[in-house]
C-alpha cells in the first residue's frame, strides 16, 4: 500500500459529497438493488456460518471483518468459514497476521475478544475493520460506514485512483460525507457505500477495457 494519504489525491476545495453522488448517478438499477441488500446478505451469511460451526453470528462477523483488509469478498467468505470451522486456511488473499487474529476471535467466541480485535479503542488504528464488523453485525444501523480503498476512490471521484493509506481522521471525514450524501439520496449510509462499491468495480473494469481497446487501435494504426 502507498504511504501517501487519501487527502493527497484531492485539492483543498474538494467536495466528497458531490464525488460520491456522481458515482451513484452512474450506478445501474441492478447495482442499486445489489448494494442495498449487500450487508443484509453478509449478515445472513454470518448467521449461516454460525449455525454450521456453532459460533455466534457476532463472532463470525468479527472474523469476517478481521480477515477483510486487501482480501476479495470471495476469499473473505471462504477463509471465515474455514476459521470458524477450525480448519487450516490456505489459498486465499488474506494477510497471515489477520488469519491468526481471526482464529483467536473464533476460538474465544466472546464479546471481550471481539472488542479487543475489531472494536474502536485507543491504539487501534483500523477503522475499516471496526466499521465492516458493525455493518455486517448490524446491517440496518444508520451511522457506521465502511471506508475501504474503494470507498476512498469514490470519495476522491476517481474509480481508478491508486491504493493509499487512509488515516482515522480521513476515514471519519469520508464517513461524514457518505452520511451527508446518503441523506440527499434517501439511502442508509451503508447502502450508499455498498451501491457505489459495486458500481465502482464495474466502472473501473469498463474503463480498463476501453484503455486496452484504445491501445489496440494505436497498434493497428
Amino acid at each position: 500500500m502507498s504511504t501517501d494519504s487519501v487527502s493527497s489525491l484531492v485539492g483543498a476545495d474538494h467536495c466528497g459529497v458531490n464525488a460520491i453522488l456522481s458515482v451513484l448517478a452512474d450506478c445501474t438499477a441492478p447495482e442499486h438493488s445489489n448494494g442495498r441488500a449487500w450487508y443484509r446478505r453478509a449478515n445472513r451469511f454470518a448467521r449461516k456460518v454460525g449455525a454450521l460451526t456453532g459460533k455466534r453470528p457476532e463472532t463470525v462477523a468479527a472474523v469476517i471483518a478481521r480477515l477483510s483488509p486487501q482480501c476479495t469478498w470471495k476469499d473473505n467468505k471462504q477463509a471465515a468459514l474455514l476459521v470458524c470451522a477450525g480448519e487450516i486456511v490456505s489459498g486465499v488473499t488474506c494477510y497471515p497476521d489477520n488469519i491468526l487474529r481471526a482464529e483467536s476471535i473464533a476460538a474465544a467466541d466472546d464479546d471481550e475478544t471481539i472488542a479487543l480485535e475489531v472494536l474502536p479503542r485507543k491504539g487501534f488504528k483500523r477503522p475499516k475493520i471496526s466499521a465492516f464488523y458493525r455493518n455486517i453485525a448490524q446491517p440496518d444501523c444508520a451511522h457506521t460506514v465502511t471506508v475501504d480503498t474503494w470507498a476512498a476512490r469514490i470519495w476522491v471521484g476517481d474509480c481508478e485512483a491508486p491504493t493509499v493509506r487512509i488515516s482515522a481522521k480521513e476515514s471519519a471525514t469520508i464517513q461524514g460525507d457518505y452520511r451527508a450524501a446518503a441523506d440527499i439520496a434517501g439511502l442508509l449510509p451503508q447502502e450508499l457505500q455498498a451501491i457505489t462499491w459495486v458500481g465502482a468495480h464495474r466502472i473501473q473494469k469498463e474503463r480498463g477495457q476501453r484503455s486496452l481497446f484504445d491501445i489496440g487501435l494505436a497498434f493497428k494504426i
